[in-house]
């Protein structure tokens, strides 16, 4: 989301406003949560782009860490980032709760294989508490 929907949304609104702002960036990117997770993932990624087009980044209640978390699993997975990193690139798989063929699988064949592994994940990644 911060590679491609937040510059998709910067280009649009940059499109809408040309000749009526002055400063030709956006005069401010406002983040709460998730949507600072966005920035700062779009902006290590592709820092020219934001540079060039975002003047002020505020960062509300942002995730960036994940120690305090009572999400098992997201803080396993945090630790172990870089054994899941490459796997994701390679597969080009980076939704959990796809509902398309990966997804169906996933709760299909793969959850009665390893039963307790879909536990995990559903406590772990469907927290609603």
């Amino acid at each position: 989301m911060g590679t491609y929907d937040v510059p998709a949304f910067t280009d649009f609104i940059l499109n809408k406003t040309l000749g009526k702002n002055k400063i030709g960036k956006l005069a401010a990117y406002i983040g709460h949560s998730e949507g600072t997770t966005q920035f700062f993932i779009g902006s290590s990624l592709k820092p020219e782009y934001y540079k060039e087009n975002v003047n002020l980044f505020i960062a509300m209640a942002p995730i960036v860490l994940l120690e305090h978390s009572l999400n098992k699993l997201m803080v396993y997975a945090s630790k172990i980032y870089k054994v899941i990193e490459p796997l994701v690139k390679l597969t080009g798989y980076y939704c959990i709760g796809d509902q398309g063929k990966v997804g169906k699988f996933m709760h299909s064949e793969f959850c009665k294989a390893i039963p307790h592994f879909c536990v995990y994940l559903d406590d772990g990644f469907f927290d609603w508490h």
